[in-house]
């Protein structure tokens, strides 16, 4: 198998295992709270980069002082995140959830972009922007009465935060591995939410060996795979563009898992808008990939 084949074989592997997030989050929700979820779950994933990096699976670098304050916040950001994650999975039908988020994603990537790193918008970005727009509104014009509003306000919460997680790291300048960002982030998120659940004086589970512990472990060994082999696939020097026509995908795995696990139909206007959120991720993508064919 070539090199670039195993690169999109490990990005497929990495967006299915994301479009489970959903799955993984409606079966602790009964027996976790939105804070002492994260402290377990965030805290088993670090100790699992942890070993990676024991193993030399993973390469550690010296945090550099100026990274710190983007450090800490990656962490208080990754805790707002989790939690409209949360509240999105258990309010909404998995596939609305999902393509909700994806367009909020689209929407404040781009606006951050021109406000944090003063980014070109270009046509082609703001036809992504429109057309995300309008595929929420079609996906909710027949849904919105029978949704949760938590859910959505949760949702595009979400998107906003995924956004900003990414406009973060750009701004860390040390040579560290994905992965060992991702950790001390998770680090940071576990701490923080279990200070916060104490505060809150949120129940805790009873440790035991139960299916309920089953999917926390499960949750954090997929969180560290996920984006284990993102970073693997991306190391095989494939074609960025192609990777983000692929990632937009997770939102089809959930759409698929929320029908097949819970029965829920999305309904051919929310199938519509989903459609159109889709086609507004994958654009800029297609148009870099046309133009570099031309250059060639």
């Amino acid at each position: 198998m070539s090199s670039k084949l195993t690169g999109y074989l490990f990005i497929f592997l990495s967006v299915f295992i994301y479009g489970l997030y959903g799955i993984y989050t409606r079966n602790i929700a009964d027996s976790f709270s939105a804070f002492n979820i994260q402290f377990f779950r965030e805290g088993l994933t670090a100790l699992i980069i942890l070993l990676l990096t024991f193993l030399r699976l993973s390469k550690w670098e010296k945090i550099q002082k100026e990274d710190r304050k983007y450090l800490i916040l990656l962490g208080i950001v990754s805790t707002l995140g989790n939690v409209c994650m949360y509240y999105v999975y258990q309010l909404l039908p998995l596939g609305i959830a999902s393509f909700t988020t994806y367009a909020s994603i689209i929407i404040f990537s781009l606006i951050m972009g021109k406000v944090i790193f003063n980014e070109k918008i270009d046509k082609i970005s703001v036809i992504s922007i429109i057309l995300a727009v309008v595929g929420l509104l079609v996906m909710f014009q027949i849904n919105l009465k029978a949704l949760s509003f938590v859910g959505v306000i949760a949702g595009l919460a979400f998107g906003f935060m995924i956004s900003s997680f990414a406009s973060l790291t750009k701004k860390i300048k040390g040579n560290y591995s994905p992965l060992q960002v991702y950790m001390v982030a998770a680090v940071i998120t576990s701490l923080l939410s279990l200070f916060i659940s104490l505060s809150l004086s949120e129940p805790f589970p009873v440790m035991s060996f139960n299916t309920d512990w089953a999917w926390v472990v499960i949750f954090a060994i997929s969180a560290a795979l996920a984006n284990g082999f993102y970073i693997l696939g991306l190391q095989k020097k494939i074609e960025i563009s192609i990777a983000s026509i692929i990632m937009p995908m997770e939102s089809v795995v959930l759409a698929i898992s929320g029908y097949i696990f819970y029965q829920e139909n999305m309904g051919l206007r929310g199938s519509i808008g989903a459609i159109i959120i889709l086609i507004a991720s994958i654009i800029p993508s297609l148009v870099e990939l046309k133009m570099k064919k031309k250059g060639k």
